[in-house]
């Protein structure tokens, strides 16, 4: 069995590693996806240098990306994807953590029935 912890950026991780743990969990946020890669560089190499992997981020969607209802934008949904996937495999990641329960969440005058049904066209879409 491994042993992880979920912090909010790299700055900690020496004291984790110390204490025995074999990986981190960062939010998707701290890959910085909405910047360009000049801006993103520094946390991402801090990322990396750190002394344990972070393995897992988590909050992959944020509220700002609604995966639901009439203000989902499947475009740019796969662009910021695309960016944080390639930052993710770039400092060690292999899991990502949906969360994102205000993207998730069911717009208001949308039934569950319509939110699922549009959902499910956007996924065999995309496939």
């Amino acid at each position: 069995m491994r042993f992880g912890v979920c912090v909010s950026g790299p700055e900690s991780v020496a004291l984790l590693a110390a204490a025995g743990y074999d990986f981190y969990e960062l939010p998707v946020a701290a890959l910085r996806p909405f910047a360009d890669d000049a801006t993103a560089a520094p946390l991402l190499h801090a990322i990396t240098a750190a002394p344990l992997r972070a393995e897992v981020f988590n909050v992959l969607i944020p509220a700002q990306l609604p995966l639901l209802g009439l203000q989902a934008d499947r475009a740019l949904l796969a662009a910021y994807l695309r960016r944080v996937f390639t930052r993710m495999a770039a400092v060690g990641g292999s899991v990502a953590v949906l969360g994102s329960g205000a993207a998730r969440r069911i717009p208001e005058g949308h039934g569950a029935y319509r939110s699922a049904r549009r959902a499910r066209r956007h996924d065999r879409r995309g496939r």
